[in-house]
């Protein structure tokens, strides 16, 4: 009570109205964020955690030693790249509908909401103007840098599967166009 007769004599007071219930929503919005985030990332993710695993880098032998002196343009990505690349494209579809409607509660929510991969500071920031390629960018880096991570876990790789592997990071920085330097600059430095 002392608190609004204070905000009515003066007009201001050093204590915020609703202090702790604004703090609960911008953590529910924080939660609801890293959900969605999270959601939207759970198939691409489990693409990925399956390429240390798979038997394509391991092979090797005598098929292999006719296989040296093939072009690299012979190589197509395998089938792991071309579904995250499918998923990826069919993502602003899926984004399209928050992004397009006039609702001044979620565009608040949307921007006050912080995604994990945020643009490196520095980076010129065009997609900060519209939320959905805030998401794709913030998707496309979460993707690089988890790729880079399992690639590193590849325990090793035969010569034609290293190319294999630079034709599958070749086609995945196609797709991200941006954030996909961090840690793959050259495909083929692998």
């Amino acid at each position: 009570m002392e608190m609004l007769y204070t905000l009515k004599d003066k007009g201001t007071s050093n204590h915020t109205l609703l202090s702790g219930s604004r703090s609960a929503l911008t953590r529910l919005n924080q939660l609801a964020h890293q959900l969605a985030f999270d959601s939207v990332f759970l198939r691409i993710k489990q693409q990925l955690l399956l390429v240390p695993k798979m038997e394509t880098w391991r092979s090797g032998g005598f098929g292999e030693t006719l296989t040296d002196d093939l072009p690299n343009f012979s190589l197509t990505p395998l089938e792991y790249i071309s579904n995250i690349g499918q998923y990826i494209m069919s993502l602003p579809l899926h984004l399209e509908p928050f992004v397009t409607q006039e609702d001044s509660a979620l565009e608040l929510a949307l921007h006050a909401g912080k995604l994990p991969f945020p643009p490196e500071q520095g980076d010129e920031l065009p997609e900060l103007d519209n939320m959905a390629d805030y998401w794709l960018g913030s998707i496309a880096r979460a993707t690089m840098q988890t790729y880079c991570e399992v690639i590193l876990q590849v325990p090793e790789l035969s010569l034609h599967s290293t190319k294999q592997l630079a034709t599958d990071v070749g086609k995945e920085t196609g797709l991200g166009q941006g954030g996909a330097g961090a840690c793959c600059s050259s495909p083929t430095a692998l």
